[in-house]
């Protein structure tokens, strides 16, 4: 999933990037190194997960997200007599449904 693999990535270049600090702090070139290491690495698969996520590749977590969304918006429309907002919300929870089915 593209958008996990961001998430994951973003973390390990923070990680990263803190690990450079105490390694520039203490001046351990061993730390320093590895921290910048970590930060270039996780960069890399960061601009990765963006490019699979442009070129269309599912993601289970956006699916989720469209389908409560789909789902929570249909019960609003259902609520304000608006069956216009209920056909909307509720074609974005089956193309949500969709993407994670991908």
């Amino acid at each position: 999933d593209p958008e996990v693999a961001k998430w994951k990535s973003n973390f390990w270049k923070h990680a990263g990037q803190a690990q450079a600090l105490v390694g520039d702090i203490t001046g351990i070139e061993a730390w320093q190194a590895s921290g910048r290491t970590n930060e270039a690495w996780a960069e890399t698969a960061y601009r990765e997960a963006e490019a699979r996520q442009r070129l269309g590749e599912a993601s289970w977590v956006n699916g989720e997200y469209n389908y409560i969304m789909g789902k929570l918006t249909n019960a609003i429309g259902y609520v304000a007599g608006d069956p216009e907002m209920q056909a909307k919300a509720q074609m974005r929870a089956r193309e949500g449904q969709d993407e994670m089915n991908r």
